[in-house]
């Protein structure tokens, strides 16, 4: 069984860097807000391990993915930056 410090070395080795790239790439589009990117990507990689770990330990794994899936969904709506209007 890994130690927490080693555990949490992969998880911020591969998890959060591709959180983060991904963060990067949508703040530099212009799909979400500007935030500092290494603790936005830690604490969201925080959010998505327990949601991985309810999923797992549900009684209903769908039900509990779907609920996961929505609420992470939520979260990142709301960093969205609106959508410029389109002058008709």
């Amino acid at each position: 069984m890994l130690g927490w410090e080693v555990a949490r070395t992969i998880e911020t080795r591969f998890s959060t860097v591709a959180v983060r790239g991904g963060l990067r790439k949508a703040m530099t589009a212009g799909v979400l807000t500007r935030q500092p990117l290494r603790p936005l990507a830690l604490m969201l990689t925080g959010a998505m391990s327990e949601g991985c770990l309810y999923v797992a330990e549900a009684d209903d794994p769908a039900t509990a993915l779907e609920e996961v899936s929505g609420l992470i969904a939520i979260m990142l709506s709301g960093m969205r930056l609106p959508e410029p209007a389109l002058n008709s």
